[in-house]
């Protein structure tokens, strides 16, 4: 994970990093990239490959939106109730997929929040 990025003296850039940490010289995005630390190098940070099966739902408490069926273990899911004026509670999912169903027609803002590195994602799921 890139935590942080700056300027300095090429002879003081390993003075950069502390304990368990690695500086490098290499420009890289901390959004879209890592750096590897078996390697060192700048390393493209994984999508998910799973997608939902729909986005639009029926708010009869039975149609379901399901995203993937091989999600890393675990992932971390945080849902945003339209009706809500508490703050959501976050949601590990260690089955590989996660599903929504509701009673509550609104829209429902969805972060999926795999292990790193991998990039998270957000989706809003209709409920009608």
């Amino acid at each position: 994970m890139i935590l942080r990025s700056g300027e300095t003296l090429w002879e003081t850039l390993s003075l950069q990093a502390q304990a368990g940490e690695t500086a490098t010289s290499d420009d890289a995005d901390g959004a879209t990239q890592y750096i590897n630390v078996s390697t060192g190098a700048v390393t493209t940070r994984p999508t998910l490959t799973a997608t939902w099966n729909k986005t639009s739902i029926t708010a009869n408490g039975s149609d379901t939106a399901i995203f993937g069926s091989t999600l890393p273990n675990p992932t971390t899911v945080i849902v945003g109730v339209p009706v809500s004026a508490t703050t959501p509670e976050a949601e590990q999912v260690t089955t590989g997929t996660f599903s929504i169903t509701t009673t509550i027609a609104g829209e429902y803002t969805v972060t999926i929040t795999p292990p790193f590195p991998y990039i998270p994602v957000t989706q809003v799921i209709t409920a009608s």
